[in-house]
């Protein structure tokens, strides 16, 4: 009789499982010593993730990985980044570079470690380290750059070479065309080399790339040269454009369509990983 009733408590929490919550947790742990094992381990994983219970969901998906559940590389990289995130928002950075160095190892393309381990240097006081390896990530992901500029021109000016930076960034803004990468070059070549070169610099990316976030950062750009007489008119002329503009700033998820105002590493929406370009949505339309 027990065990009649136990398998029909297995058999309601499997039948609730698009309906996960906490309080299941119990039974789906025991749910993996019987044949509905990987479907339990599965919502466990699913559990654990919206718990942030890191450390229980690496476990979660090592064991799907091992009954052949395909490659979960990529998610137990992140789970590792997500522990080290907790500790360097903790202020131990020491702490975070073992976490770091894990997730590179189960997935050596995983952008999100590198930036991190970065950030832990730079957070020990190691600028020359963190900038040798934020720049690996151009070898990993080239988009991901995009994330990592405004660290790597704070980097530069931190340790006096600011030309260095500027020189940089040019470069990968000749690979990849990125709003947010432009606004860190212009202001550093505006600090470095003047408002007509700033300015000059926006117009070729506008040619390149012909998108209302663009043309917003021409006129900011051009507020700066043009005669005081004919400020208030392009004033007015951006603020028109800054208010469809800002439809088209958002990041998108690949996977579900979810668009946000910030970059995320796993979707608000879906929960998939890696699934935000660092492009805005203009952006990525226009490539």
């Amino acid at each position: 009789m027990e065990r009649i009733y136990r398998m029909e408590e297995y058999k309601s929490a499997l039948a609730r499982l698009d309906n996960i919550n906490t309080d299941e947790t119990s039974v789906f742990q025991k749910l993996t010593e019987t044949p509905y094992s990987m479907r339990a381990r599965r919502a466990l994983l699913e559990i654990f993730q919206r718990e942030k219970e890191w450390r229980q969901a690496i476990e979660a998906a090592e064991a799907l990985q091992n009954m052949g559940a395909g490659n979960r590389s990529r998610q137990i990289a992140q789970f590792y980044c997500e522990l080290a995130e907790n500790q360097l928002v903790r202020t131990h950075p020491e702490k975070a570079l073992p976490l770091l160095d894990k997730a590179l190892e189960i997935d050596g393309m995983c952008a999100r470690a590198t930036i991190l381990t970065g950030d832990a240097h730079k957070a020990m006081g190691d600028i020359e380290k963190a900038l040798e390896t934020w720049r690996r990530v151009e070898k990993q992901n080239i988009q991901h750059t995009i994330l990592i500029v405004r660290r790597l021109m704070d980097g530069y000016e931190a340790v006096g070479r600011p030309e260095e930076g500027i020189s940089l960034l040019k470069s990968y803004l000749s690979e990849i065309s990125s709003i947010d990468m432009l606004d860190v070059l212009v202001k550093a070549v505006l600090k470095q080399d003047g408002a007509e070169n700033a300015n000059a610099l926006v117009r070729e990316e506008l040619r390149k790339t012909p998108t209302l976030l663009g043309l917003d950062r021409l006129l900011e750009a051009q507020l700066l040269v043009v005669p005081p007489e004919v400020r208030q008119e392009i004033s007015s002329i951006r603020t028109l454009i800054q208010r469809y503009a800002h439809k088209l700033s958002h990041y998108k998820c690949h996977n579900c369509g979810f668009e946000a105002r910030q970059f995320y590493w796993q979707c608000p929406g879906c929960h998939e990983w890696e699934s935000y370009s660092p492009k805005r949505v203009e952006e990525e339309n226009f490539s």
